[in-house]
């Protein structure tokens, strides 16, 4: 293994241990989805914001799209990432 593939890899395991493997598996899995979140993002969080206000007198609907939106930007977060890594 050479140099570049060695840091490709150890690249790989650091994504793997700040998200868990299942995160950074289920991304690739479905990376157009979320490489398509990502280039809409700012007029998805701004809804979102939006949205959470809506929801605040609903707890447990605003937890749900709380939880619905940190998934989204994790998934965001690690496409941009994947692409940062593979682009190098």
């Amino acid at each position: 293994m050479n140099e570049s593939q060695l840091v490709k890899r150890r690249e790989w395991i650091e994504l793997r241990e700040l998200f868990g493997k299942e995160a950074v598996d289920e991304v690739l899995a479905n990376q157009q989805h979320y490489e398509e979140w990502a280039f809409n993002h700012s007029k998805e969080v701004s809804k979102a914001a939006r949205l959470l206000s809506e929801l605040s007198n609903d707890t447990q609907a605003a937890v749900l799209f709380v939880k619905q939106l940190d998934a989204a930007l994790k998934g965001a977060l690690i496409v941009t990432m994947l692409r940062y890594y593979t682009t190098r």
